[in-house]
Formats: structure tokens, sequence, C-alpha cells
């Protein structure tokens, strides 16, 4: 009598326990996605994750901002230059594989399984903050400062970049559009040279990520010259990111190598996708599947081409074509697992 009072207390305790436990993870997922803050913009186009709040908020082409892992080991001669700094970081990514280019645009925190990605080639990802996510333990995390409005994360965040084994710092999201970071270069070069500079050696510095707009207009400005006149105003760095929309493969590949003679510096492809967003057509699926394969194909034999992050690792892909997306119901769809895989 009394070993079954006894075993009934012992079941009693267990799932009172085990609904503590289920409790206070609930707890911790629900608090990890709300600090989360994802900014990314692609060429015409905005959504809006804003750290700080539980709801996600998505505004298309309202003016809301939102958009857009690994140098293993920091440098020990402290970089003055840009051209300097770039040799130093051309020298330690030329052992870089093809198979460790490819990166994740990751803006879903903790509520999508992450560790499905760490299987295949993927090697880094980013989340358009300076914000990880907890569980990508196989992956290196590249810490953005997006922007002017996200400097308190960055101050916030930029201490753990030793214990998260930092080797890349990606600049600002699109400075060149007025629906995201909006910032003139020489605002720009002084929080550049405020809060991300003081790295410079230490981590592979990459350019703030300017999309390919190539004249100028009342939404936006043509990234290269952008570049160059953030240059001009003092701020240095060891390799350029682009985000390019187009639905021709070619045209893609041609404006990597654009920026690529421009600045004679790596290059990191951080947002792209077979996206139209001049009012044309969009792609088809076979058009999607030609962009991808034929990019990461060209990419990876380019030496100069250290990373790119195809845009579409999310449930909901906030205007852009859902041929594009990689992930779907928590898991990855067939382009995302092409993408795992072959990239």
């Amino acid at each position: 009598m009394h070993s079954k009072i006894l075993l009934a207390a012992l079941t009693l305790f267990s799932v009172t326990l085990a609904g503590s436990h289920d409790t206070v993870m609930a707890d911790r997922r629900r608090h990890h996605v709300h600090k989360r803050c994802h900014k990314r913009q692609s060429h015409h186009h905005d959504h809006d994750h804003d750290h700080g709040h539980n709801d996600w908020h998505q505004d298309h082409n309202s003016g809301s901002s939102a958009s857009s892992t690994s140098v293993a080991t920091s440098t020990t001669a402290s970089a003055t230059s840009t051209s300097s700094s770039a040799a130093a970081a051309t020298t330690t990514a030329s052992s870089t594989s093809s198979s460790s280019k490819a990166g994740l645009a990751w803006p879903n925190g903790d509520a999508n399984d992450i560790s499905q990605w760490t299987n295949g080639k993927i090697g880094w990802y980013y989340t358009w903050s300076p914000w990880p996510v907890d569980s990508a333990s196989g992956l290196d995390f590249y810490p953005q400062l997006w922007g002017q409005k996200q400097v308190s994360d960055w101050q916030q965040q930029k201490g753990k970049f030793a214990e998260w084994g930092t080797t890349h710092i990606l600049g600002f999201n699109e400075p060149n559009e007025s629906g995201q970071a909006n910032m003139q270069p020489a605002d720009a070069a002084s929080l550049w040279n405020e809060q991300i500079a003081q790295y410079q050696g230490q981590y592979t510095l990459i350019s703030p990520a300017c999309t390919s707009r190539t004249g100028d207009s009342s939404s936006g400005t043509d990234g290269i010259k952008w570049l160059q006149e953030f240059q001009q105003n003092g701020a240095s760095f060891d390799a350029v990111a682009v985000h390019i929309y187009e639905t021709d493969y070619n045209k893609v590949i041609e404006y990597l190598q654009k920026v690529h003679d421009t600045f004679q510096l790596p290059v990191y492809l951080t947002e792209y996708a077979c996206q139209n967003f001049s009012g044309g057509d969009q792609c088809s699926e076979s058009e999607v599947w030609q962009m991808m394969q034929k990019t990461t194909s060209w990419m990876d034999s380019q030496e100069w081409m250290h990373g790119y992050a195809w845009f579409g690792a999310m449930e909901q892909m906030q205007g852009v074509n859902i041929m594009n997306q990689l992930l779907s119901s928590d898991a990855p769809t067939g382009l995302g697992s092409y993408y795992i895989q072959s990239a």
C-alpha cells in the first residue's frame, strides 16, 4: 500500500516538473523571438521585423524598413588602409573552399529550426542584426550593424564577438535606399569609424551592402557610386557586399564582375534572387532554378567571390516571387535542399 502511494506521488511530481520545464522553455522561445531585430529590403521591397516588439510588422512598399561567418583567427597586424587589410583578407580567404561560400540570410530567429541547414554546404549566416540564433552552433555568425537605428543593439552585443568566435562583420543594410538604412556616405563613414573601424585587422570588415541600382532616382542612388563616396569620406573595408535582384542570371554575373573590377576586393552577394521589381513578368520556376544553378556555379569558380546568400529562407516571402522560397513549413523546399547540398 505504501509503495503504491509513493509511486503515485513520484508520478505526480514528474508530471508537474515536466509541465514546469515545458512552460519555461516556451517562455524562453517567446523571449528569444521577441529579442530579434531582423531588417531587410530587396530592391524595391520592404518588410519590417522591429526589435522590441512581439509582433513582426510587415508593410510592402509603404516606407517601413527591414531587410537584409570564416576568417578564422584574427590578424595580428593592425590594418591601416583598405589595401593592406584587403591583402590580409584575400590571403586568409584564398584557402576557403567553394562549399563554404554559401550563406544563409535568416530572418526567423528561433521560430524556425536553423539546424536543418547545417548538414550541407552552408557555412555561415546573418540575421540583419547583431543577434545570433542560439541553436546555430554549426554555422558561423556574421553580426551586422543594420544602420543608425540599431546602434544600441550593436553596443549591447559587440562584447560577445570573441565568445561567438566572430570572423566577419557586415556593414549597413542598403544605405543607398530611402526605405532602408538611408544614409549619406559622409554620415555613414562617420558611424562606421565610430562603431566598426576599431575591428579592422581583427575581423574581416565587409562594406555596407548597397543595391545594384545603377542610376540616381528619388528613392535611391547608384550603389557603386555610394561606396566610392563612402571610401572618400575616410571609411576603409576589407570586402564589398552587394544586393542584386534580377531575372537574368547574366546580369547578376555582370554586376558582380563590375563591383570587383571597381574595388579590387573580395565580394559578398548577401541578398539575391530571381526577382523583377520593375513591374514586368516574374521568373518562372525553371528560370529560378536556372538562376540559382548558373550563379552558384559561377561564384564558386571565382576566387574573389567569397560569399553569397540567396534570399528566401522564410515562410512568408515579403513581396518576393514565391518561386524563390527556400523554406516552407519549417523545412527546406526543393530549392532549399538543392541550395544546401549543391551551392
